[in-house]
């Protein structure tokens, strides 16, 4: 029986009949039929960025009959044009803010606003219409004024909200959110009166939802009035970083598991918890911490992005009751699509020993030799060698 490799990934672009993707592990460019048990057709190879460091895609975005898929280290773009099936990629003109600085990223109108770390004042807005870059600098002295850096926790990604006339995001760690006027650019800071550590924040028309650092607590806030409820999540539990996001929906809430295991429902009528069953095909993959990093709600279908799983789920709001559709191509396949665009495929643990022997003379290789200062190459080749005799 021919092995077959999972496709996971962060985001994705969905339409009535394909679901659009860059693989996480591969930066294999896809799309899935929908309709015929997610079958996946290769359309390329997202490699082409000029940072070598980049490659990961966080976020994808459809405007004008092309998909724009956002890196998740840098500034840098790639651009499929549906009409012509052709990749073009996109940077500053001077990249000089350096390797892993996009905390987080939403889209407002045409344009795509691109944050770092919050105590650094840059904010990067790219054009979807012409694909230019524009660069501000953020009066940033209230955070710094008002929050001591050293409790801040550090996140890899950020929820985004993009609420009115404001951007919104949390300061994790700490009991703060912080808004930029979308207009002006004024940074503002918000209290949350609690002595809760934040984590995550998201946005519906009841207002924000925040969940607390170690998945203990939600708060639901407004603006203008405040805290409006505090709810006990996960039984009390301290698990740190649990949760990911919170959706509100018919009945009660979804949380979405990041470091935890389970997605879990807060029933408005019970007030109580309850745990959603997750098929018994599906299984955490790779090296990922988070399980889930986007989604996407199609009337009363909840479909969960495989960021650190082996499939995606698409779940009954309605019911809690799920199904697995596992994502895969064939491994060959995939080692053959890589090797003919000069892309390594060793990190994903893929190659045969022979087609990995036959990368370490490549050009792509000796232009990666930065990754392996210390002989990592040489024993990798050993590690592979005694695991094939």
């Amino acid at each position: 029986m021919e092995e077959k490799y999972d496709l996971n990934f962060m985001d994705a672009y969905l339409d009535k009949e394909y679901i659009y993707a860059v693989s996480r592990e591969s930066n294999i460019f896809f799309r899935a039929k929908r309709d015929n048990g997610y079958s996946v057709e290769i359309l390329g190879v997202i490699n082409g960025f000029r940072n070598i460091y980049t490659g990961k895609i966080y976020a994808v975005q459809y405007y004008q009959n092309s998909l724009y898929m956002f890196a998740d280290s840098t500034y840098e773009v790639a651009r499929y044009d549906f009409e012509s099936r052709k990749i073009s990629y996109y940077c500053p003109a001077e990249q000089e803010e350096g390797f892993d600085i996009v905390r987080g990223s939403c889209r407002i109108g045409n344009e795509v606003w691109i944050l770092r770390d919050s105590f650094v004042g840059k904010l990067c807005v790219f054009s979807l219409e012409d694909c230019s870059y524009r660069f501000f600098d953020l009066d940033i002295s209230i955070l710094i004024n008002s929050i001591r850096q050293k409790n801040v926790k550090r996140v890899s990604k950020e929820n985004v909200c993009p609420v009115g006339n404001k951007v919104w995001r949390c300061i994790p760690g700490t009991n703060f959110l912080c808004a930029i006027d979308v207009t002006t650019k004024r940074v503002e800071l918000h209290k949350v009166e609690s002595d809760i550590e934040i984590f995550t924040i998201s946005h519906d028309a009841q207002g924000f939802y925040l969940i607390s650092i170690f998945g203990d607590y939600v708060i639901q806030w407004d603006e203008n009035r405040g805290v409006i409820d505090k709810k006990v999540i996960n039984g009390g539990e301290k698990t740190f970083k649990a949760f990911r996001d919170i959706l509100h929906v018919n009945g009660g809430y979804i949380l979405l598991p990041n470091t935890s295991e389970h997605i879990k429902f807060l029933s408005e009528a019970k007030g109580m918890i309850e745990e959603c069953e997750l098929p018994s095909q599906f299984h955490r993959i790779g090296s990922a911490k988070g399980l889930f990093f986007h989604y996407l709600l199609e009337n009363d279908k909840l479909l969960l992005f495989p960021f650190g799983g082996n499939g995606l789920i698409e779940m009954d709001t309605n019911t809690l009751q799920s199904k697995y559709h596992p994502i895969r191509i064939l491994k060959e396949e995939c080692i053959k699509v890589l090797l003919a665009e000069n892309k390594a495929v060793t990190e994903s643990e893929m190659a045969s020993l022979d087609s990995y022997i036959s990368l370490l003379g490549s050009d792509y290789c000796m232009r990666k030799k930065e990754y392996s200062p210390d002989g990592a190459i040489g024993r990798r080749i050993m590690k592979t060698i005694e695991g094939s005799v």
